[in-house]
């Protein structure tokens, strides 16, 4: 029996639309572009067309030698091998230093989103704050020029990932990862020194926390030693690294890290605007005692930092003069060995300081008139929200006690002069932290919401089924 032919059925096809979209498509879109972007923007902003100040010092020093001068001798270790190999490895072209740059600032993006997967508690929630992260305009720019900082914020992304990760598993490999993240981290920049502390701080909070028994602190004094013990170990070898290498350039010791950090700090008390510094070190290339004098000035002093809401400027004034001779004791290697600052002095240097952390500008990439330097209004607001957020919850969790730790010892310390750059790190600490509060209450919102409609519904169930009075007979 033959059957009847069938009609084919027409198979709906769906438009593309971007008003089809969802809020995941969004977001995805959000994090492909912004990747591409930070991947091709040093093809148009090039390295070699900032090659100014620290920027030129940094490429100088790594290309052309490695003795040219104290004051390079005496930047961070980190950053100086880092630049040199990867000038010999790659070239210095154009093209090349582009396509470096490039690579480091997609880098630099994914390292903080695999920390972000861990200190958050769902994947939602990362790929939000790894879509922030991705359109920071001074974490775009930043890759413009060469800066220690360019190499520093993957440290700390990989350093943080691997110390969260550590203290969820425990695992010896996991340590020792995080180990020697901190260790770069710290020989590159030293203002990552207050997020190293701090996670070995919760590292070691997360292998005591267990019911007390004798089994358990055998277990615990096992975990102690054979994890742990390693763990700081392999940081301190790390860090030790960089006066091993000033001392083998210059046949002195210094511990101090980086090693003009006490200049700097003089510098910061004196309460002037410029600082000169007359070095005198013994040059193992020539074996001479050379003297060499250079003037140092904080960008933060010299720009006004509130525009263009105020013409405020730094009151500091005049210049400071520090001698530093490596062929004496460490007691007697600075001159003056102490600057002696009033109380209402100091205080008015601490709030200085305070300005340029919370809303500095990210020298060199922001100028007073640039177009991007708008992002560092945000921060003040920002950390009040996560303020606000942890007093409504009574307590603070890790990454709270991370943001604020950073936060105050960049505003407190009385060691060096702060630019807007030194608030990089802690930008990429209040990214998460800011996405988890801000989740804390949108899910009270709604559960509010939910809650009021709840409370109508049964309002008006309760008008249809009143009672009604009863008719006498």
């Amino acid at each position: 029996m033959n059957q009847p032919p069938v009609a084919p059925v027409a198979l709906k096809t769906r438009k593309f639309s971007v008003l089809n979209w969802t809020a995941g498509d969004w977001l995805w879109a959000l994090i492909v572009v912004g990747l591409f972007l930070r991947f091709c923007y040093p093809f148009l902003d090039n390295p070699f067309l900032h090659l100014v100040s620290d920027s030129d010092r940094h490429f100088r020093s790594a290309t052309e030698s490695l003795d040219f001068g104290i004051y390079s001798i005496s930047d961070s270790l980190g950053y100086q091998i880092w630049l040199a190999a990867a000038a010999r490895i790659f070239g210095k072209s154009n093209p090349v230093v582009a396509t470096y740059a490039g690579i480091m600032s997609v880098t630099t993006a994914y390292a903080w989103y695999l920390w972000f997967k861990l200190c958050l508690p769902t994947k939602k929630l990362a790929m939000v704050a790894f879509a922030l992260i991705i359109w920071l305009p001074d974490w775009i720019k930043l890759y413009t020029y060469f800066l220690d900082e360019t190499l520093l914020l993957p440290l700390v992304g990989f350093m943080l990932y691997f110390g969260w990760k550590a203290k969820e598993t425990l695992a010896l490999k996991d340590c020792l990862l995080f180990a020697g993240f901190a260790g770069v981290s710290f020989i590159t920049k030293a203002t990552c020194a207050p997020l190293i502390g701090i996670t070995y701080i919760l590292l070691f909070r997360n292998m005591w926390q267990a019911p007390f028994s004798l089994l358990q602190a055998r277990f615990t004094q096992s975990i102690f030693i054979r994890r742990l013990a390693p763990s700081i170990a392999l940081t301190v070898i790390i860090c030790l690294l960089a006066p091993i290498s000033f001392h083998s350039r210059t046949g002195c010791w210094s511990w101090f890290l980086p090693a003009q950090a006490r200049s700097n700090a003089l510098y910061f008390q004196s309460g002037k605007r410029t600082m000169k510094v007359s070095n005198r070190y013994f040059d193992r290339l020539s074996g001479q005692w050379r003297v060499e004098e250079y003037w140092f000035g904080c960008p933060s002093y010299y720009s006004k930092q509130l525009t263009p809401f105020s013409d405020w400027i730094s009151p500091r004034e005049g210049e400071f003069v520090c001698k530093i001779d490596y062929g004496v004791p460490p007691e007697s290697r600075f001159l003056p060995p102490r600057v002696d600052v009033p109380l209402a002095k100091r205080i008015e240097l601490t709030l200085e300081n305070c300005i340029y952390v919370l809303v500095g500008l990210v020298w060199p990439v922001e100028f007073p008139n640039s177009t991007v330097n708008f992002e560092r209004w945000l921060w003040p607001f920002f950390t009040l929200a996560i303020l606000f957020s942890a007093v409504k919850r009574r307590r603070l969790n890790e990454l709270d006690i991370l943001c604020f730790a950073m936060l105050l010892v960049l505003m407190f310390q009385q060691e060096c002069s702060v630019e807007g750059r030194y608030r990089m790190v802690w930008e990429g600490v209040v990214v998460p932290t800011l996405v988890l509060a801000l989740s804390d209450w949108f899910k009270k919102l709604k559960k509010l919401t939910d809650e009021t409609q709840i409370v109508d519904q049964l309002g008006i169930d309760l008008g249809h089924t009143s009672a009604q009075p009863l008719e006498s007979s």
